[in-house]
């Protein structure tokens, strides 16, 4: 059989270790249980969702459907919103200092 070197060494190594799994077939179950295990509890454990963004909004607009969207948006947990009242030209200010 010529097969590479590097794909040598590796059926060499795959016919050891399944050599040792037939022998000792606990190995086979921690193989197989452990990343399942590994999976369902990071899946659980990991959150990387990013909640309660500060929000500020000038709604000048005061309509109904404005009004239903601001609320969406807090209302989704993501978003904590802070109208803004008083003239616009303090709102660059606003944006550099923040909420």
């Amino acid at each position: 059989m010529n097969t590479p070197a590097p794909l040598h060494r590796i059926r060499i190594l795959l016919v050891k270790e399944l050599a040792q799994i037939k022998r000792d077939r606990s190995l086979l179950g921690i193989l197989i249980v452990a990343p399942i295990f590994q999976l369902l509890i990071m899946g659980f454990a990991a959150n990387t969702d990013i909640r309660d963004i500060q929000l500020t909004v000038r709604n000048n607009d005061h309509s109904h459907y404005s009004r239903d969207y601001l609320q969406a948006l807090g209302a989704s947990g993501y978003f904590k919103i802070t109208a803004v009242s008083g003239p616009e030209r303090d709102d660059s200010a606003l944006l550099v200092s923040g909420p």
